[in-house]
């Protein structure tokens, strides 16, 4: 059973558990899985294997959401909705689960509302880029060929200013330092990644206040090769994190 939940301003799916559970499990999927399932098959093992309530957020503009997407827009919305959740829906803590583009939003999740994060699965975060790299070309301008449906007109300095603003604020890698000691962090890192590469999120482990378990998988960016690896990967490092 999935309940699509529309009175948030993003759209939301839940897997039910029964019964609710105290925590929730929120999975923030990367950029721009506009054809892909967004994670729907590691979140309903999630929940089948860990009896608690699971949701996963289109960010506007993605999936089966309305608006207009922005970067900058995903992060802030995002960071509104785990308020939601607490003050609303009534969970105690919610538990992030982000993968690529989805990691950074959990951390800047973690940094913007710390007293209501329980701690955080980082999957292959995208932690850092920088304006020369090819990564920074695609963001602002290649995405836009080969997903025309993302940002429409929106002008190409509009596009490029929102990532330009991500870079300068919400980057992972700078923002490591300030994420509360408190909040418990696991790592999934694919090994030989070359769009969010290992090194690079060793460096933001490296960072933390708190040391994070780190894991790899012999996988590629997308954990695309074992499904059921990735799921089994994630519900015990989500366990481990509850009951640490």
């Amino acid at each position: 059973m999935i309940e699509r939940i529309v009175d948030h301003e993003n759209y939301l799916v839940r897997l039910p558990a029964n019964p609710k559970s105290e925590d929730a499990i929120l999975f923030l999927h990367g950029f721009p899985s506009n054809k892909g399932v967004k994670n729907l098959d590691v979140a309903l093992y999630a929940r089948d294997e860990l009896n608690r309530d699971v949701f996963i957020v289109h960010y506007k503009g993605l999936g089966e959401s309305v608006g207009d997407f922005l970067y900058t827009t995903a992060i802030r919305e995002t960071i509104d909705l785990v308020e939601w959740l607490v003050q609303k829906k009534g969970y105690k803590k919610i538990q992030l689960v982000g993968h690529s583009f989805g990691g950074l939003v959990a951390v800047n999740c973690a940094i913007a509302h710390p007293d209501l994060i329980g701690s955080i699965l980082l999957i292959s975060p995208f932690c850092h880029m920088v304006t020369t790299e090819p990564l920074y070309r695609w963001f602002t301008e290649d995405v836009r060929t080969e997903s025309p449906e993302i940002f429409r007109d929106r002008p190409k300095q509009e596009v490029k200013a929102d990532v330009d603003q991500v870079l300068a604020k919400h980057l992972p890698l700078d923002l490591a330092p300030d994420v509360s000691e408190q909040i418990k962090i696991a790592i999934l890192q694919s090994k030989g990644d070359n769009v969010t590469p290992a090194s690079t999120t060793k460096q933001f482990a490296a960072r933390l206040k708190r040391a994070p378990v780190y894991e790899e998988l012999d996988q590629d960016h997308g954990f695309a090769q074992d499904r059921m690896e990735f799921s089994r990967a994630i519900n015990r490092l989500l366990a481990d994190l509850t009951h640490e």
